[in-house]
């Protein structure tokens, strides 16, 4: 389990980014835990943050 301040790494996109709190998605009537992490996003015009929110599951610990 990912934790505030771990990082992780996101299985679809290959983004990376610091875990910096949890949520719920409502799927088939069900809540399931999800993740918020704080993305760097690089472009030719500077860095800038987003943040990313989907299922535990589609995020793995980064090293």
């Amino acid at each position: 389990m990912l934790i505030v301040n771990d990082f992780a790494f996101h299985l679809c996109t290959g983004r990376s980014g610091r875990v910096i709190g949890y949520g719920s998605k409502m799927i088939n009537d069900s809540y399931l835990p999800t993740l918020k992490v704080l993305v760097n996003q690089h472009s030719q015009l500077g860095t800038s943050r987003l943040v990313m929110e989907d299922l535990v599951s589609k995020w793995m610990p980064l090293k």
